[in-house]
């Protein structure tokens, strides 16, 4: 059951919209009651509000259906890997609302993760420095937490060949990855994986803008002892910048390896100044609607009468810079609910005020 509450007098009626589309006839009820059964009940909800004074329409609920099917291809494989080199096994497809947790096993039961094994954000196993002892079968886990259901994928058979002695020079398999996140909202996580052997011999460093990280300003944890993961809690703007990882060789015996990625804060809009529940302005005069609004990247800004877009191509209205509404000259038609909405990567936020146009 979704809510709505929006004050008015009179007292408004409501209609719904999924995905833009009504799905029913404006009613007194403020309540919308959904028996979600199907997943195409998920979607992107929204209420219009109408009385005498106009229309306005609410802030979108985004709605998800929980559901969990089975791995697409069930069928067992093989691959190989030279000795001393690293083995990414991939995750079979499967669809899943909310995103599984995944944990990966092999035919004698959980994997016993350490040193030689990583697990990456898009739930790949990644086994390092292959040896003879790897030669085994493994399989992933996936279960859905919010249905408490699970599912096994096909066993991947790891066969290692080749030299069992030699050394293998310092490799990244995993780098870190660009990426834009909403201020507050998300765990930032970078991976920087790397191979070699031997692989106690690895050294990974993280740096923000050329800065070790304990100087740059932002709040972190490590989440393993080899420095593999990093995670940015807390996310502010100041957090936007050029993060890397260093990877060398205790013994000095090769050159550091690095790589990079970009972090993008971004705020979603917000208004600066609120807006006046009412406007007055008079018959034949010029009207101003002011539609302060911040947000990084800068908000895009959309105007609306009674929940209808404005034309732009008319004379009678205009933008300016500052996104503010200029009404050329009121008419009775004016009167009206004038909504601003503004949007950018990070979110959309609406405010609105009733204009009122004395003859």
């Amino acid at each position: 059951m979704i809510l709505i509450f929006v004050p008015g007098t009179p007292t408004p009626t409501y209609r719904w919209l999924k995905d833009g589309v009504p799905v029913g006839d404006f009613t007194t009820s403020q309540y919308y009651k959904m028996h979600i059964t199907r997943r195409e009940d998920a979607g992107s909800y929204q209420c219009l509000a109408k009385n005498d004074a106009g229309t306005i329409f609410s802030e979108k609920i985004d709605v998800t259906v929980a559901y969990m099917g089975i791995f697409e291809d069930l069928s067992e494989r093989s691959v190989s890997v030279h000795s001393g080199n690293a083995v990414v096994l991939n995750l079979s497809p499967i669809e899943s609302v909310p995103q599984p947790s995944v944990t990966w096993q092999t035919e004698e039961g959980p994997l016993n993760y350490g040193i030689k094994y990583a697990e990456t954000t898009q739930n790949q196993l990644i086994i390092l420095s292959a040896e003879e002892e790897d030669q085994r079968a493994y399989r992933a886990r996936a279960i859905n937490t919010q249905l408490g259901k699970e599912e096994n994928s096909a066993f991947i058979h790891v066969n290692v060949t080749g030299d069992t002695l030699a050394e293998v020079p310092p490799e990244i398999i995993v780098h870190p990855e660009s990426m834009k996140v909403v201020r507050g909202q998300q765990l930032i996580k970078l991976q920087c994986i790397a191979n070699a052997r031997p692989l106690y011999q690895l050294v990974t460093v993280w740096l923000k803008d050329g800065l070790p990280l304990e100087s740059a300003g932002v709040t972190f944890n490590l989440d393993d002892p080899w420095n593999r993961t990093l995670a940015l809690l807390n996310a502010n703007l100041t957090y936007t910048g050029q993060y890397s990882c260093q990877v060398s060789m205790r013994s000095g015996e090769y050159p550091t390896i690095i790589s990079t990625a970009t972090i993008v804060v971004q705020e979603p809009p917000s208004f600066a100044t609120p807006f006046r529940s009412e406007t007055v302005g008079d018959y034949g005069v010029r009207m101003e609607l002011p539609c302060d609004v911040i947000g990084v990247p800068p908000p895009y800004v959309t105007w609306f009468r009674n929940a209808e877009a404005l034309d732009m191509s008319s004379d009678q209205y205009s933008v300016r810079d500052d996104n503010s509404l200029v009404i050329k000259k009121l008419t009775m038609d004016d009167s009206a609910m004038f909504q601003c909405l503004a949007s950018n990567e990070a979110g959309e936020k609406s405010a609105y005020t009733w204009l009122k146009v004395k003859s």
